[in-house]
């Protein structure tokens, strides 16, 4: 059976990857994808993705994730159109929540939006250390479809459903290793910058929650994230751009244009 679903494509707005950290991150849609998926039952799990950003890891999650759990579920997913400005990381993290949705609704099941990205996360080929973080939280967003902060399983929250952050894409930057570790810096400066990062984001999180405006919040809390990006990355951006976590060890920069939607 075919199915339609269309799902809300995320970025990161506030957060850094730290080796070593576990700390929250800001995601919002910025666009949205609407995919056609069909899942049926078969021997052994096949995944047939048509045209898609990273469809081969795509299909190493699927199968991965299938075989977890003793399924022979084969499926297929296109990408039938989109709207507003996705990144690489959003389009990813949509596909991959589309695909476990259609599996889910297959078997007659309906998961939760922590369901669905704690099932993602087990076969997904990109998922390491810090930067799991990062797609966890992506994936969250996309199965909420809206703002959210996220930390972990049992600290995230959604924020509002009623918020597009639209951007303007200016590409990717590969990153190599970490300029700072625990050793170069000691134990109390780079627990410091974790702990900076960490409660900007938190800041962010309770001004959003009073009803501040995003662009306000963006604009006085996002040169945190960009000093923080550039003393562990060596990377970082200037006025409403933001280096924004992306799949592993790569950002992507975004240029916002944030509007609020009313109801």
């Amino acid at each position: 059976m075919e199915r339609r679903v269309t799902i809300r494509t995320p970025a990161i707005l506030l957060g850094v990857p730290i080796p070593g950290s576990e700390n929250p991150y800001l995601a919002a849609p910025t666009g949205s994808a609407t995919y056609s998926v069909s899942v049926e039952d078969c021997n052994r799990p096949e995944l047939r993705a048509e045209d898609l950003v990273y469809s081969r890891s795509l299909r190493e999650l699927w199968i991965s994730t299938l075989r977890g759990m003793g399924l022979g579920a084969c499926a297929s997913i296109r990408l039938d159109y989109s709207e507003g400005v996705s990144t690489k990381a959003g389009l990813y993290a949509s596909a991959s929540i589309a695909l476990l949705y259609s599996l889910s609704k297959h078997y007659g099941e309906t998961l939760s939006s922590m369901e669905l990205v704690e099932l993602a996360r087990y076969g997904d080929p990109h998922y390491t250390g810090e930067w799991g973080y990062v797609l966890d939280a992506l994936r969250y967003s996309a199965a909420e479809g809206g703002l959210v902060a996220y930390r972990n399983d049992e600290e995230h929250y959604t924020i509002s459903r009623d918020v597009d952050a639209r951007i303007e894409l200016q590409g990717s930057k590969d990153l190599g290793e970490p300029r700072v570790t625990k050793e170069s810096l000691g134990s109390d400066v780079y627990s410091a910058i974790i702990h900076t990062m960490g409660v900007t984001v938190l800041e962010a999180s309770l001004r959003l929650n009073e009803g501040a405006s995003l662009v306000k919040v963006l604009g006085d809390l996002a040169p945190v994230h960009e000093g923080v990006m550039m003393i562990v990355w060596g990377t970082g951006e200037a006025g409403r751009c933001i280096s924004s976590p992306s799949m592993p060890r790569s950002v992507e920069v975004i240029c916002l244009e944030v509007q609020e939607r009313s109801g």
